[in-house]
């Protein structure tokens, strides 16, 4: 069996789906729509994890993984590899940086949605945008890749794609537009409602001024300028994904709470509208760094956490 065969054959099958996904989706087939797109989405995901190392499709858990690991490493031959799901797929992808660390619960109900086809149970309010979804993060994979353009991708479908992806900017803008003018509005009512000592005082009280760690779940708190307001927040984000000696880890934002105007963004395309979709470095407003280099280097190893988030530490 050659292995890297098969590896290569992922990206010519992810394009496949892809348009054969919105093909069914011009003839008005829901079901092979969704099917296909949740088939093109795991296996552009896999190309993508395969092309950084073949060794990040290897399902870690189950009986047969030491022959899957020589297979892989291209060392023995084999009728089968086990690789991994899509879910799996995503979340190393996460961990990784190239999909956005926060939970996306659109992208998890396209991938139910396409298990639901298979096993005929598929069903939806109606008011997830499935298409959006898909061109979506198919394009934030293709980035990644790097190797074929989106015309190539999508063929005959460029078009609607580009469409897609202007609409859903469109609207993720006026929905962020939405929640700063309702968070500004809760701050100008609670200034009416204070004296201006009492709401100085409460500025003082509330503003994040430092940083603080939750080791078990991998997750750093940073003061940071909340754009509805101008008072600092709590921007969440999850472990660095990039450390380089002497200078201080970088890491993707999961989420921003102001609980000055309460502000929250949790989506990836609502923290995309505020800008706050890069890494950021893990330091004080000062510059001193949030964690030792020591630390940095063992979240990154092992990014994923568990249990209570019981702050350790508050810099």
């Amino acid at each position: 069996m050659d292995v890297n065969r098969i590896f290569g054959e992922l990206f010519p099958g992810a394009r496949q789906f892809a348009q054969s996904a919105l093909d069914a989706l011009s003839k008005d087939d829901e079901q092979v729509f969704l099917l296909h797109a949740g088939v093109s989405i795991e296996r552009l995901a896999k190309a993508v994890l395969a092309q950084k190392s073949p060794f990040l499709l290897l399902e870690t858990k189950g009986n047969g993984n030491e022959d899957a690991l020589f297979q892989i490493a291209g060392l023995e031959q084999g009728k089968k590899i086990r690789t991994i799901g899509a879910a799996t797929a995503i979340a190393r992808l996460k961990r990784l940086g190239v999909l956005p660390q926060t939970k996306d619960t659109e992208l998890d109900e396209l991938i139910e949605l396409r298990n639901g086809v298979a096993h005929l149970t598929a069903a939806h309010d109606g008011s997830f945008d499935a298409l959006a979804k898909f061109v979506g993060t198919s394009t934030t994979l293709l980035t990644a890749w790097g190797r074929s353009g989106p015309e190539h991708y999508w063929g005959p479908h460029y078009g609607l794609v580009e469409l897609t992806l202007s609409e859903a900017g469109e609207k993720a803008a006026r929905h962020f537009s939405r929640l700063v003018e309702q968070a500004r509005y809760r701050v100008a009512q609670r200034a009416q409602a204070l004296p201006q000592t009492a709401m100085e005082a409460l500025l003082k009280e509330r503003s994040i001024n430092v940083a603080m760690t939750w080791p078990n779940s991998r997750t750093v708190l940073l003061p940071h300028k909340c754009p509805a307001c101008g008072n600092l927040g709590a921007l969440l984000t999850g472990p660095p994904v990039l450390i380089t000696s002497g200078k201080p880890g970088e890491a993707f934002p999961r989420r921003f709470f102001c609980p000055i105007c309460e502000l929250d963004l949790r989506t990836p395309e609502e923290l995309t509208s505020a800008g706050m979709d890069s890494r950021v470095p893990l330091v004080e407003a000062n510059g001193e760094r949030v964690l030792t280099e020591a630390e940095e280097a063992l979240w990154h190893q092992f990014p994923d956490g568990g249990g209570d988030e019981n702050v350790s530490a508050a810099r």
